[in-house]
């Protein structure tokens, strides 16, 4: 994590430094990418994103100035995480390594995914209690597990939205138990989730397909979308069917890795394919209008951009600055 993005989420987010007391919204930056299997980065994510934020420009031509209902970062939370982080990025890496090592690290991991996903809940709880709206920036897509269990306490239940070129419905992954491609997996056991609306998958295994299959989860493939697309049904048609099959109350969850890489290059495991931005901004327009009840959401998987031009970060801001537009409205607080 670069010491700039860092002294930059210091100073807030979206060109706005204000106290906890003025905010609607609490965003939870949480730096964590000890599980990510392919490229590393994710960790930086939060920092660099709240660091981009400071040049958009904050009228939505539909929506307004919603950044005026108060949108605080919790920045705190950004060295609490990044300080688990570490070793943790450490410990994985000696997992991959093989050898002699590899069994302890792996239980360092597992260990420190537990802390992690502690911190998290407890953290959402101390804000939830506070009467905030609480969302998340991770990290990679493991980052979310404790934040969805604390608001799993105040929703009595609610489905997931989840846009990703992944399932993530593994049991496990390289013995990692909260893996970032078992959060889903995971989540599922929580008694208030009520299923799943899965956008734009189209990198998967055979246990994750069968997993899907037997639970009924709803799923646009990547490949079905764009099939459809190219036979000539509309974005809006599919936008239509994938809310229609949420229930009232929704939580969204973006990894990144669900749009075209060309939008997030840099982020942690990349496929080709997936939904454009205005897509992307469609879709998350379409539960706006709606009328469902957005209960939370995380934005996942954001990387800095490894050649510096810092792309990944800006279209990662402008993204969580739409959905904490849909959040407010939802929650009928702009």
């Amino acid at each position: 994590m670069q010491h700039t993005d860092l002294a930059l989420a210091s100073k807030g987010i979206f060109e706005r430094q204000i106290e906890p007391k003025e905010a609607t919204i609490v965003l939870l930056p949480v730096c964590w990418d000890a599980t990510t299997s392919y490229h590393a980065g994710t960790a930086g994510g939060p920092a660099a994103i709240a660091a981009a934020s400071h040049q958009l420009d904050f009228f939505d031509w539909q929506w307004g100035h919603y950044i005026d209902r108060g949108i605080y970062l919790d920045a705190e939370l950004i060295s609490q995480t990044w300080e688990l982080n570490e070793p943790g990025r450490k410990a994985s890496e000696d997992v991959r390594a093989g050898g002699r090592k590899a069994e302890s690290a792996r239980a360092e991991v597992n260990m420190l995914s537990q802390e992690i996903n502690d911190l998290v809940e407890k953290r959402t709880e101390y804000w939830l209690q506070r009467g905030k709206l609480v969302a998340l920036v991770g990290g990679d897509h493991a980052s979310p597990f404790g934040y969805v269990k604390a608001l799993s306490k105040q929703n009595s239940e609610f489905g997931i939205l989840h846009i990703d070129a992944h399932y993530d419905y593994r049991d496990s992954y390289e013995g990692f138990t909260h893996s970032h491609a078992s959060i889903m997996r995971n989540l599922s056991q929580l008694p208030s989730v009520k299923g799943f609306a899965h956008v734009g998958i189209r990198d998967f295994c055979q246990e994750e397909y069968d997993f899907a299959t037997q639970t009924k989860a709803k799923s646009w493939l990547g490949p079905h979308i764009a099939n459809r697309l190219f036979a000539g049904e509309s974005w809006k048609t599919l936008c239509s069917e994938i809310v229609a099959a949420l229930p009232q109350n929704v939580y969204v969850s973006l990894d990144v890795d669900g749009l075209d890489p060309a939008f997030c290059p840099s982020t942690g495991t990349p496929v080709p394919g997936g939904l454009s931005y205005d897509q992307m901004i469609y879709l998350i327009e379409a539960i706006d209008s709606s009328g469902k009840t957005v209960v939370g959401f995380d934005l996942s998987e954001v990387s800095p951009s490894r050649d510096g031009s810092q792309w990944d970060e800006n279209v990662g801001a402008r993204l969580l600055y739409k959905l904490c537009g849909l959040y407010l409205r939802s929650q009928n607080k702009f």
